[in-house]
């Protein structure tokens, strides 16, 4: 698999040395020749020969600029492109500022800062573009086996089952699910995993079932195991050149490795989403809300209009939930269900509910239309475009007695949707560790082109009705 990944690398310098040149070439044009901004006659420091002249020099300048800003390491993950996409915009601007500085020094440097620009700007595009291509091939080879090391999960609690769901939902880590070791099959099974749990057999035997399937890499929950078997684990690993890896509850959220002198130390970092990031995400709320809500008016009107023909009551549907800190507020939806259909209390919104909608309310709810009315949540501030989804405090006081951490969640606002909607939107209503897990690490991993890849996915799963109840 490394040397798989090599490649893939020197295939990423080789195009990033093609691209760099074409970005010159897409630069000089719009600049020079389409006259983009373009002031007066070109001037002859201005001619591309003399940026071909020099064009080794920018090349090697950029790609140092690229592995200073991380471009050739292996991103891996659900945020791996847009991190990849942050390094690139990072390598380039650096790589921007650098051939700028060496224009100022050495005056025969051309260096025409709007060149720069639109060099800069195609380049980022560019090689973003190329890199999604790369990951979208490597992904294609290792999904038909390419250099994958089998693997084997030791446990099967949920924590082993999200590491098998981890490895089947993204082929670019490079490893073939083959199963799980384990003493008992588990009363309760993930929905990605409904159709993909193996049970390859127990735990005493992890030694011959590796041998028997040809097993290259062995994952494991350290909590179910004692010391004593981890230690054999590892060493039978170690001993075999086996891919190991383990996690432990204890130590999966919030820490650091540190050094002191010979030793190695764990340390808890503080998770928090400080004001700037909240006033950050505040803002980008009311850009993107106000233009929503003015083009959705209409629509909204019809489907208000669209309720009040087809069922008694009132079109909207107010419901008491929490947003940020514990506040209660109240969330606005369309009614999709008949008014007294919680008449004997509150209820899980699973699967089977759509069996108590109306027959409209069944339709703005397939298309997911019922949520609109969230965005005046959105403009009031209760609640953000993107977010954990508000929960009600019958069963946020429920959850609290019996998930760990569950009020982690309420770190930020809720909202509309969010990264564990995405991850199981529809069976994740009834399974509150496996949404928090995603909810925690979306508050861990906040940037805006997280959020802006949350809306963006969110656009397509309602498209296809994806995980829709």
């Amino acid at each position: 698999m490394q040397n798989f990944r090599r490649l893939f690398t020197c295939l990423k310098i080789l195009g990033d040395l093609a691209l760099i040149v074409v970005s010159f070439c897409i630069g000089y044009v719009l600049k020079f020749k389409l006259y983009w901004f373009g002031i007066g006659e070109i001037t002859p420091s201005a001619n591309f020969p003399d940026y071909w002249e020099v064009m080794i020099y920018i090349e090697v300048l950029w790609l140092l600029a690229f592995a200073f800003a991380g471009l050739y390491r292996y991103f891996q993950g659900p945020l791996a492109r847009m991190r990849e996409i942050t390094a690139a915009a990072a390598g380039v601007s650096l790589g921007v500022l650098e051939v700028m500085a060496f224009s100022f020094i050495y005056t025969t440097f051309p260096g025409s800062r709007y060149v720069l620009v639109y060099s800069g700007l195609s380049a980022i595009l560019l090689i973003s573009l190329y890199r999604a291509i790369l990951a979208k091939i490597m992904a294609i080879l290792h999904l038909r086996g390419y250099a994958n090391k089998r693997a084997v999960i030791i446990g099967s609690s949920p924590t082993a089952q999200r590491i098998a769901e981890k490895i089947l939902q993204y082929p670019e880590y490079g490893f073939k699910y083959c199963g799980f070791i384990a003493d008992r099959k588990p009363e309760h099974i993930i929905y990605p995993l409904k159709k993909n749990f193996i049970k390859l057999g127990r735990l005493k035997d992890y030694a011959k079932i590796c041998k028997r399937h040809k097993i290259a890499a062995i994952f494991a929950d350290s909590d179910i195991l004692s010391a004593e078997e981890i230690y054999n684990i590892v060493e039978f690993c170690r001993q075999r050149g086996l891919y190991f890896r383990y996690h432990s509850e204890a130590f999966s959220k919030n820490i650091f490795w540190e050094d002191l002198d010979a030793l190695n130390l764990i340390g808890l970092k503080e998770q928090k989403f400080s004001e700037i990031n909240r006033l950050i995400k505040r803002t980008a709320d009311l850009i993107l809300v106000i233009p929503a809500l003015l083009i959705a008016c209409p629509l909204m009107l019809l489907i208000y209009l669209g309720i009040k023909i087809t069922s008694p009551g009132p079109a909207i549907y107010r419901q008491t939930r929490l947003t940020r800190g514990g506040r209660e507020f109240q969330f606005l939806k369309f009614r999709s269900m008949p008014v007294d259909s919680e008449k004997g209390g509150a209820v899980l919104a699973v699967r089977d509910q759509k069996y108590r909608t109306t027959r409209f309310g069944y339709f703005i709810r397939k298309t997911s239309l019922d949520e609109l009315p969230q965005l005046f949540n959105v403009l009031k501030g209760d609640m953000s475009i993107v977010g954990p989804r508000p929960e009600r405090p019958v069963f946020h006081h429920e959850y609290l007695e019996t998930v760990p951490r569950w009020n982690e969640r309420l770190a930020v606002k809720g909202g509309i949707t969010g990264w564990a909607q995405l991850n199981g939107r529809a069976e994740l209503t009834a399974s509150p560790q496996e949404k928090l897990e995603y909810d925690i690490y979306y508050i861990a991993n906040w940037s805006l082109l997280f959020d802006i890849m949350v809306l963006w996915r969110t656009f397509w799963h309602v498209l296809k009705q994806k995980d829709v109840y």
